[in-house]
Formats: structure tokens, C-alpha cells, sequence
């Protein structure tokens, strides 16, 4: 309902609500719904942008949401650019040997943060891939793409990039020898870390602000990223037993027992995680839903 002075007028369509008193503006968008037309309908409404300035800015809003879409599209674009190339940068190992010294034993894939690169370039891939198909096909078309992209999201990208981020700069910060000796800045350049470890989560959180995810059942979300969890340890403990060293410096300080503590921990901490992101993506959006 718009208030102009002392008269109402409905302004409420299955795209925007809009409540316009004098020059002040309340919006409340609903999600996943399709903005085009916007505008056209509300000069049907008969909404002047040169009438006034609270209409001027009705307009100006209505034109800025038209364009969130494709403000969304470009950021996925650019993200996946952004680790397509990192990916490609890291793999040029032939033209350093140093850097073929530190794969050795199981690759560059025996690292996390390498593993996470690759899951990162594959999700906004499939989110640029869902923002292509949804403006040429609709939403009811890619369905499946949507929630695969939910899944990835949710499930893995957003909770494994914040662990990366959280644990290495922890460990990083308390002794950088047990995760990060200072002899790896001689063969990765500082922007190079920071790539890997600091921009990841900054991302993330940015894409949890764009748009909204669906969350899987709780259930189903924490035993895919057990199993993922599972997977990984399993390989590093392959690791050491095909070759006898440890993937990270700070697992040659642990007993067994240290070991065991460690990985349950880091379970534990990864679960943290994936409740925090549930909730921050609830506390964004719900009330959107509702309204």
C-alpha cells in the first residue's frame, strides 16, 4: 500500500511491495521472484518519476533492482575467473622445481587449500552456469541446477572455505612453522597466500548476501560433509602410511592420541561452521520470506 498525503494507493504485486509516506520509502522484495517489468508496471500504476522526489526515487529503486540480476551474474563471473586462475597459476609446477619439491608424495591435491580452490571454481561455475540457463530457460526449467547449486553451496564451498580461512590463519598466527613455513614465501608470492587463504571467505560471505540458499535437511547436510571430512582425513593418513611424512608440519608434533583429538576437533569445528552459515543465511533472508 503506497500513502501519498492522506489517500492510498495499492502498490502490491507478486514481484516488489513498495510503501512510499511522503519522501521516505520502505521496500520489502520477495526472493526468487522475477523482477522484469517492474517499471512498465508501475507507470501503469501511473507513477510519474518527475512528479516528485519520492517518486523519483521510487523509480530509481525499481531500475536498480532490474539490474541485480545482472550485478549478480558479473560477480559470479569474475569469482570463477578469479580461481580458474589461481588454479592454472599453482599448476605450473614444471617451471620451478622448488614447487615440484613441495608436491611431491600425493600432488598439490594432498593440501586443502588446493582441494578447496578446485571446489570453489567448480561451484561458481555452476552458479554462473544456473544464471545463464535461468534468464534463457526460467526457473522452472533448471530446477535441478538451482538445487545442486544450493547443495554445493551450503554443504561444502561455504563451510570448507571458512574452515581454511580460520585454520590456517589460527595456526598461521600462533606458529606459522606447523602449517606455513616462511621458506614456501621464496616459491609463493604474498598475494598468492592471501589468494589461497584470506579472499576465500570474503567471497563466500558475499555470496550468502546476494541471494539466498536452501538448505538441505540437517541431517542430510552434516553427513555429506562427514563424508567429505571423512575422505580427506582418510587420504592424508595414506599418505604417511605410503611415505612416512605428513601433509602438514604441525601433524609430525602429535601423538596418536593428538592426532585423533585433532581430527575430531576439526570435525566438530566444521559442524560449527555449517550451523553458523545455516543461521546466517536464515537471519538474511527470513525476513524476505515473510514478508
Amino acid at each position: 500500500m503506497t500513502v501519498v498525503g492522506n489517500r492510498a494507493i495499492p502498490v502490491e504485486t507478486n514481484k516488489v511491495r513498495l510503501s512510499l509516506k511522503k519522501n521516505s520509502l520502505q521496500v520489502n522484495i520477495l526472493p526468487d521472484q522475477q523482477l522484469a517489468g517492474t517499471e512498465r508496471w508501475l507507470h501503469h500504476q501511473g507513477f510519474c518519476c518527475y512528479k516528485d522526489s519520492g517518486r523519483k526515487l521510487l523509480t530509481a529503486l525499481c531500475l536498480d533492482l532490474a539490474m541485480t540480476r545482472t550485478s549478480t551474474c558479473v560477480y559470479h563471473l569474475f569469482v570463477l575467473s578469479w580461481y580458474i586462475f589461481l588454479n592454472f597459476y599453482i599448476s605450473r609446477e614444471g617451471e620451478d622445481p622448488r614447487k615440484s619439491q613441495i608436491f611431491l608424495n600425493g600432488g598439490q591435491w594432498k593440501y586443502l587449500t588446493f582441494l578447496n580452490l578446485v571446489l570453489q571454481a567448480i561451484f561458481f561455475g555452476v552458479a554462473c552456469l544456473e544464471d545463464v540457463l535461468k534468464r534463457t530457460k526460467g526457473k522452472k526449467d533448471i530446477k535441478f541446477v538451482t538445487a545442486f547449486r544450493d547443495l554445493l553451496f551450503t554443504t561444502l564451498a561455504f563451510p570448507i572455505s571458512t574452515f581454511v580461512f580460520l585454520s590456517f590463519w589460527i595456526l598461521f598466527l600462533y606458529d606459522r612453522e606447523l602449517v606455513y613455513p616462511k621458506a614456501l614465501d621464496n616459491i609463493f608470492p604474498v598475494w598468492l597466500n592471501h589468494g589461497m587463504h584470506t579472499f576465500i571467505l570474503p567471497f563466500s560471505l558475499v555470496e550468502v548476501i546476494l541471494r539466498p540458499h536452501c538448505y538441505p535437511l540437517r541431517k542430510k547436510g552434516l553427513t555429506l560433509l562427514a563424508a567429505a571430512c571423512l575422505a580427506y582425513v582418510s587420504r592424508v593418513l595414506w599418505i604417511y602410511s605410503e611415505t612416512g611424512t605428513w601433509v602438514y608440519p604441525v601433524f609430525a608434533k602429535l601423538s596418536p592420541g593428538g592426532l585423533a583429538a585433532f581430527f575430531s576437533l576439526s570435525y566438530i569445528f566444521t559442524i560449527g561452521i555449517y550451523l553458523f552459515g545455516e543461521k546466517l543465511n536464515h537471519w538474511k533472508w527470513a525476513k524476505r520470506h515473510l514478508a
